[in-house]
């Protein structure tokens, strides 16, 4: 309030809130009038004495004994750190102690002191002080004290309290402070009373004096206020400052260089911070930013007033409202005051100045801005790019409960709380500039300060840059955790002080704070305090580290064969210490190859050049087919063997690559279909042997053609084909299946083919099994033929090749713990290989003259048995004439009078 408001002075006692609109009395005092204090009118008119006349109505109207108020005779003791504060707090004590008949006494401390002062208080058995306005900065240490014990929570917890109360309108507190000011760990533990963020204060008529544009970076501050310094900007033909800035130790100095600094660290939002490193924790005051800004904050000493290094921040304010300074670094408290100074509408509050470089924090060097890397940066009046980072710092002044002092202790400190809180008081009291300042969205309502006697174009002028601050994605909130007043208000404050006093050196300064914020550090727990540094920068918390924080990525069979396992931490890393990091490893082999692995090409090409053998074969026994080692033995039987184990090879190359519907189902075709080709040809041909070979005594004539054995083979291949449609068709369709497994507590799925419906797969085996059976039977029947039976020996050692690979291959595919499909690969094409080409190549060779066999004709294409006796050798074979393979031959056994037509 100024004395030149209001032409004389004359105390008017008023008794009541509701009598100011009724006497006039200016906005401005309206506080006062709710207080009782003494408040100056203006000289009493006409109209004045009329009101003057209620006045003493409603007066005598007091007189009436009141009713009983709710809180009568009840006593609550606050301590706060700030001498305005407690001013303002006695005068909301008085008007709430009318309304409620509560008593509220508040005592001042040093701010120096205060938090020891607070903290010990609470730790006494019977505290002294119901209830603080403390620091939300504390919150971390007095909710959750490392130091203090069993007892490690000091505050009353409000949550319930809150939830229960319509009155503080709750919602109406900026997102911001609802978090900063009074919740930790996801509870309330205060309620906030103002909003604290940096502004640059400006008379910015003095710059326009001199065509001086706002200063949007440091550096233009550092300009601007070498200009200025030692005009006359208050007309009393002094000279006076360019800065006004509070740099006294132990009084708030710490914050301001955090101001300069901030703009250079801190430019991807909120969550990224400006006081530590998010993974290591250790201090972010060894980069070029940091030397950049210590620097050119005292290099702003120079346009300050000489004694800056003693004089605090109400000091400051005196100096700024009373025209001896352009500039000075406060919270939004000048904002109030300045309304009603002479300078008014030569004022402007702005957001602090940014600056055009950021640190690249891997390397500490600075780097001009880009969209990149300052994405919430601003272009300048020149086109560069400008980081801007508000300070939240101290954070505002909030509420706290003690929770050691009875409950009825508890409900009365809260209400008061409460009612300070409120839209309709606190509303009024940001408006004052004594030391609340906004915090909830409806104190930016431009009404209430146009109530409050501010016009305007003053508010034109300032209120959106309230906003602008309070509303940026790159606010920087002030330091919250264990021991702040440690990190800040010792070590900081101290080698802050000695550095602008010219004691050390910047690179000392810088050293020391590094190892002072360490040691503290160390000393309270890296870890600890790592995860509540980046949970009130809404960054995620930090734990230590356990299983839950890694996580496994098992590899693709399309990447590699091994199946290797790969251990990460979860980003963003919200663990340091506790367990390491397990190492990789290989769990096994991929159960199906790669087409593109080497395996998978190896195969491919082992099979082609396979089926490419077989078909060559296939082609000489055609073109021979009328030679007698291959027309004796059947050179259709010879392509059907032989198409059986091209199409068995077939199987092969439909297994590589990735299992599929369609190639589950046709591998299975493909692999039975050539396996009854195969084994089935050789069985008719072993059958037919058996047949000649032990027919009864006494049988004349025994006739077995190829079209016998053609039937047998095709009644072989229908009931093949039968099992194989079931298998296909039943309800547990066939095809890739994914298979779960768990190997050192890894779980892995991969997809295989799976068998389908256990039913049909077991006929299918039980009747290949029935087929290899029945060839061993055949084979152990034919032992004993004589050596003009050539082709026993040849087709009972295909089949014999084709048993082991069926008895021994697959047991293999169920019992080893590697790749199914290379065993079964390798398994088909070692037996089709060796049989037909055991049984073939002799033929072939023969055929071609390379090499004689002496061929039997007992197993050609129409064979008739007169008689025949084990025991008795053959003694000559002769051919009747003719070439066909559907011509007559004899077998003559002139011994035993027995004769085989062929």
């Amino acid at each position: 309030m100024r004395d030149t408001d209001y032409p004389s002075e004359r105390t008017c006692s008023v008794v009541r809130r509701g009598v100011a609109p009724v006497l006039g009395v200016d906005i401005r005092d309206f506080f006062a009038v709710a207080s009782r204090k003494p408040v100056y009118c203006r000289p009493l008119s006409a109209n004045m004495a009329t009101k003057f006349i209620y006045l003493l109505v409603f007066a005598s109207l007091c007189i009436v004994p009141k009713a009983e108020l709710i809180y009568q005779g009840q006593y609550l003791t606050v301590a706060t750190g700030q001498p305005n504060l407690a001013t303002l707090l006695r005068n909301r004590a008085e008007a709430w102690k009318n309304e409620t008949g509560a008593t509220v006494i508040v005592q001042t401390r040093d701010f120096g002191t205060f938090f020891d002062d607070v903290k010990t208080d609470l730790l006494q058995s019977s505290p002294f002080f119901d209830a603080f306005v403390f620091a939300p900065q504390w919150l971390a240490d007095l909710a959750d004290c490392k130091t203090c014990g069993e007892q490690t929570v000091l505050l009353q917890q409000l949550s319930d309290y809150v939830k229960a109360d319509p009155n503080i309108d709750w919602l109406d507190v900026s997102s911001f402070f609802r978090q900063f000011s009074a919740v930790y760990d996801g509870k309330i533990y205060g309620i906030p009373l103002d909003g604290d963020v940096h502004y640059l204060h400006v008379r910015k008529d003095v710059l326009d004096s001199l065509n001086i544009p706002l200063p949007e970076t440091w550096e233009d501050l550092l300009d601007s206020a070498r200009r200025v310094h030692g005009m006359d900007m208050n007309n009393d033909s002094i000279p006076d400052f360019g800065t006004c800035i509070s740099r006294k130790k132990g009084s708030l100095g710490y914050w301001w260089p955090i101001d300069v600094y901030a703009p250079y660290i801190q430019a991807l939002g909120t969550a990224e911070g400006v006081f530590f490193d998010l993974d290591t924790f250790e201090p972010l005051v060894r980069n070029d930013g940091f030397t950049k800004a210590l620097d050119l904050f005292k290099r702003l000493m120079q346009y300050g007033s000489p004694d800056e290094l003693t004089i605090d921040v109400q000091t400051t304010r005196d100096l700024f409202a009373s025209g001896r300074c352009a500039f000075t670094l406060d919270w939004a408290d000048p904002f109030g005051f300045m309304g009603r100074s002479p300078y008014a509408s030569g004022y402007v509050l702005q957001p602090m100045p940014g600056s055009y470089e950021v640190v690249d924090r891997a390397t500490g060097r600075l780097h001009n801005c880009t969209t990149t890397i300052c994405p919430t940066a601003t272009p300048g009046r020149n086109g560069v790019l400008i980081n801007r980072a508000p300070y939240a710092a101290f954070g505002g002044w909030s509420g706290g409960v003690s929770k050691f002092v009875p409950q009825a202790k508890k409900d009365l400190a809260y209400q008061f709380f409460s009612y300070l809180s409120r839209p309709s008081s606190s509303g009024v009291d940001v408006t004052l500039g004594l030391g609340f300042d906004p915090y909830r969205l409806s104190h930016l309502n431009v009404t209430n300060w146009l109530n409050a006697g501010f016009s305007r174009d003053y508010l034109d002028r300032n209120i959106n840059n309230f906003r602008a601050a309070l509303s940026s994605p790159n606010l920087v909130i002030d330091l919250r955790v264990p021991g702040n007043n440690v990190y800040q208000a010792q070590i900081l404050d101290t080698l802050l002080f000695d550095y602008l006093s010219g004691n050390i050196s910047l690179t000392t300064m810088q050293d020391r704070l590094f190892a002072g914020w360490e040691a503290q550090t160390n000393l309270l727990g890296r870890i600890s305090q790592l995860s509540t540094y980046r949970a009130t920068i809404g960054a995620p918390r930090i734990f230590e580290c356990s299983s839950v924080h890694y996580n496994y990525t098992v590899s693709s069979c399309d990447i590699d064969d091994d199946i290797l396992v790969s251990y990460d931490w979860l980003q963003p890393k919200v663990c340091r210490g506790g367990v390491p990091l397990p190492t990789n490893f290989i769990r096994g082999r991929c159960p199906y190859v790669r087409a593109s692995s080497s395996m998978g090409i190896g195969l491919t090409v082992a099979a082609g050049v396979i089926i490419g053998l077989l078909f060559i074969m296939g082609v000489l026994i055609f073109i021979k087919r009328r030679s007698d080692s291959i027309r004796k033995s059947s050179w259709v039987f010879s392509l059907i063997i032989i198409a059986g184990g091209a199409i068995m090879n077939t199987f092969v190359l439909a297994s590589v690559g990735r299992p599929g519907r369609g190639t589950c189902v046709i591998n299975i075709w493909l692999l039975s279909i050539g396996y009854v080709l195969l084994f089935g040809g050789f069985l008719a041909k072993m059958w037919r042997i058996e047949r000649l070979l032990n027919a009864p005594l006494g049988l004349k004539i025994i006739r077995i053609s190829d079209l016998d054995l053609s039937k047998m083979l095709a009644a072989l291949l229908v009931v093949d084909i039968a099992l194989l449609s079931t298998w296909t068709w039943l309800p547990s369709v066939p095809g890739p299946i994914t298979v779960t497994t768990s190997i050192n507590g890894v779980t892995s799925s991969q997809s295989v083919c799976g068998g389908g419906q256990i039913v049909g797969i077991s006929l299918l085996f039980v009747y290949k099994a029935l087929m290899l059976l029945y060839g061993g039977f055949l084979s152990f029947r034919t032992k004993d033929a004589p050596g003009e039976f050539s082709e026993q020996r040849f087709t009972t050692t295909a089949i014999i090749v084709v048993a082991f690979a069926s008895v021994v291959i697959i047991p293999l595919i169920y019992t080893i713990d590697t790749n199914k499909v290379l065993i079964a690969s390798l398994g088909v094409m070692f037996s089709t290989l060796v049989s037909c080409g055991i049984y073939t190549l002799p033929k072939v060779l023969q055929a071609y003259n390379f090499a004689s066999f002496g061929f039997s004709s007992a197993s050609s294409s129409n064979a008739v048995m007169s008689h025949y006796h084990p025991s008795k050798p053959v003694a000559s074979i002769s051919s009747v004439s003719g070439n066909s393979s559907l011509q007559p031959h004899s077998v003559v056994c002139p011994d035993c009078g027995c004769k085989f037509e062929i």
